[in-house]
């Protein structure tokens, strides 16, 4: 069971209520407790007994403590000079328990002390199963019988089906089994607790979205739930057994009033524009609702990600729709255009966050997946085999400069610290093909050559085609002392001024050295791509056919050459089924390799890859999805995007020549009005070619 649309509410207790509700605890444990926090009871908050009269030697602490390992060593210390033998620590944090196993072997190993532990997914399965997890709501203010949050939920089943989905699911196997289930449970809850059989497959499959041949999954899981003792049956009725009943509804009491935090944070949010009283309320009405959307839309484009079948240009459509929709209401509401952008992605990160937001998308991805050609990854989750993720170049770039300066907030930086994140978390290898390590080391030293003259003249090279550019200038952005000059900032990816300034192939050659020795230490392989013959001849085929296509022309030799490499390598190795490779990359192409061909490894970009990784981990994981924000940050980074355009066409073109304050100063005013004009009449045309008209007309020849 994913227990964190409970658990956020049990880490925001304060001292005094988590207190309360560890006595609610205690008590649901067979334990009777009294109160005692005198000056010589070694920070005990409670003496147990256990039932009857037997009085058990165990100490209780209640800590709300963010270093927990350090309060507990103290109050071990406490209990051992007092004789105490046995102390339960109750915490409002999460303390994994390969963490706590080690700090409770040294505790018992230096002072005999048996320490237990009761942390947040503690409290809030307990609360649950006991039925006092509304006790835990209500030291937060928070009234279920006088919510009314409709606006951020869909007005059906299927939102319910979803949320629960991800609330009890804890093992990536269960996927379909887990939708189904859910689906089941939650139509009987609507139903009274009681439905006829045909009439609850019938609801099932149209929450689902079953075709005809699925709906005999719905009758093999009745029959398995009524074997199970879950459900029962009488006279071709069905009837939800009483603890499951219990259990979805405490569900629906949770997900009620995540949906109320989140409104809160809304509220939060627009009063900093200046929405108060019915003004707000009405905003927080219209920004719920569309909100809500996103959230299903998003789970509906992250499933077209794992669908072998689905195009990946068009996966996306419905994000771009609901985020549109979005920012039309906030215009409609008043909010100034200058604001409209910043507040959409704090809207989006807000929700993508929230406990509510999180188990609606990854409930909503759960019930995607029951009609999915699978891909080889969701199986190799589902059978815990081997993963394996090669990095394309714009995929390891950005999170190389995570790593040594922290992520900037810019989607390809968010994207990747989240994969990263989640790669580390979950322990599978990341491997960077050397071809690529080879593009990464060229892209620093063009850094240096063709971006140092214009680095800080304009902040739409936060958009930047070249990570460094777009790092340097993110993070300058959010702090100007973050990091000193340009070329300072580059001196820490292993280039100086000699080595960029002297041959580029000893420069590129000596980079590939450094930046391979940088990557190792967190974690990064760095690989050659051995193939043979026939595989490199079928990649290289491959992408000659593809390239038809207009949108895929214009790629430069060398990264042909370095794209054939990997396909041939991962051809190569689709006989190796204990190992579920996985090209992770933004590029169409690879995209369009896996549609066409049917390839064994998958193809998916960093953020949804993230996502589903962080799925797909058991309930010991805080979930975390990132896919809402960074959609956000895609649309509301657009401008952006068109201007850095412009600067990395004139940065190519003109390298040193940008040394020249006259030059600068026309690139300026070209962008600014090749913008304007695009905007006006989009219909292609050749930049390099109106940039040499423009110099001509602005910058006559001495």
């Amino acid at each position: 069971m994913r227990l964190e649309g409970l658990t956020s509410f049990v880490e925001a207790l304060d001292p005094t209520s988590l207190r309360e509700v560890a006595r609610h605890c205690l008590r649901a444990r067979g334990f009777e407790p009294s109160l005692s926090d005198g000056p010589n009871d070694g920070g005990v908050d409670f003496l147990l007994y256990l039932v009857g009269n037997l009085r058990a030697p165990m100490a209780v602490q209640v800590s709300t403590e963010k270093r927990w390992s350090a309060k507990l060593l103290e109050d071990a210390q406490k209990a051992s000079k007092l004789g105490i033998s046995d102390l339960l620590f109750v915490s409002s944090r999460r303390i994994p328990n390969t963490d706590f196993q080690g700090i409770s072997d040294r505790i018992l190993g230096s002072s005999g002390v048996r320490v237990q532990k009761m942390d947040q997914q503690d409290i809030a399965g307990l609360a649950l199963d006991k039925g006092f997890h509304e006790k835990i709501l209500a030291a937060h203010g928070i009234h279920l019988q006088r919510s009314e949050t409709a606006s951020l939920l869909p007005p059906d089943l299927r939102r319910d089906v979803a949320y629960a989905c991800a609330f009890f699911s804890s093992d990536a196997r269960e996927f379909r089994k887990t939708a189904v289930t859910e689906a089941i449970f939650m139509a009987l809850v609507k139903g009274g607790g009681k439905l006829d059989r045909d009439a609850l497959i019938d609801q099932v499959s149209v929450s689902l979205g079953l075709s005809e041949n699925q709906r005999a999954l719905v009758q093999s899981a009745i029959d398995r739930l009524l074997q199970e003792g879950r459900l029962h049956g009488k006279n071709g009725k069905v009837r939800i057994e009483e603890r499951e009943l219990a259990s979805r509804q405490a569900m629906q009491s949770i997900q009620q009033a995540n949906a109320e935090a989140l409104r809160r944070d809304i509220e939060e949010v627009l009063a900093q524009y200046g929405k108060k009283g019915q003004s707000r309320d009405v905003a927080v009405e219209a920004i719920g609702n569309d909100l809500g959307a996103l959230l299903m839309a998003t789970a509906s484009g992250m499933s077209a990600e794992v669908d072998i079948t689905r195009h990946q240009d068009r996966m996306m459509d419905g994000v771009r729709t609901r985020l549109g929709r979005l920012e039309s209401t906030l215009a409609s509401l008043g909010i100034p255009a200058e604001n409209r952008k910043p507040l959409l992605q704090e809207l989006a990160h807000r929700a993508s966050s929230s406990s509510f937001g999180k188990q609606l998308v990854a409930g909503e991805l759960m019930i995607h997946l029951l009609d999915l050609q699978t891909s080889h990854l969701v199986r190799a989750l589902q059978g815990r085999d081997t993963i394996e993720v090669v990095l394309d170049t714009p995929v390891s770039m950005p999170m190389l400069c995570n790593l040594l300066y922290g992520p900037a907030s810019q989607e390809l930086f968010v994207a990747s610290q989240h994969l990263y994140d989640q790669m580390l978390a979950h322990r599978i290898r990341a491997l960077v093909p050397r071809v690529y390590l080879e593009e990464i080391a060229s892209h620093l030293i063009e850094a240096y050559r063709n971006y140092q003259e214009i680095i800080d003249l304009d902040p739409d090279l936060r958009a930047s085609e070249n990570a460094f550019v777009a790092h340097y200038v993110s993070i300058r952005i959010a702090d100007s002392n973050a990091v000193g000059s340009f070329s300072e900032y580059l001196r820490d990816f292993g280039l100086n001024e000699a080595l960029a300034r002297g041959d580029f192939y000893v420069a590129r050659d000596t980079l590939m050295r450094r930046l391979e020795a940088t990557l190792g230490q967190y974690h990064l392989r760095c690989v050659d791509l051995p193939t043979d013959k026939s595989s490199r001849r079928w990649a290289e085929d491959t992408i000659s056919f593809l390239q038809r296509d207009g949108d895929l022309k214009g790629r430069s030799r060398v990264v042909i050459d370095h794209d054939a490499a990997t396909l041939a390598w991962l051809s190569g190795r689709e006989a190796d089924a204990r190992v579920a490779y996985v090209f992770c990359t933004w590029d169409r192409l690879h995209f369009e390799v896996r549609r066409q061909r049917e390839t064994t490894w998958d193809v998916l970009n960093p953020v949804a890859l993230g996502d589903l990784l962080s799925l797909a981990a058991n309930d010991e994981h805080e979930l975390r999805l990132a896919s809402p924000w960074v959609l956000a940050m895609q649309f509301s980074d657009a401008d952006a995007m068109k201007g850095a355009e412009v600067w990395d066409k004139i940065a190519r073109l003109e390298k040193d020549n940008l040394k020249d304050a006259r030059l600068r100063a026309e690139a300026r005013k070209f962008k600014d009005t090749w913008l304007e004009e695009n905007a006006r009449d989009p219909r292609t045309r050749s930049m390099q070619d109106a940039w040499e008209r423009w110099k001509k007309a602005y910058l006559p020849s001495p």
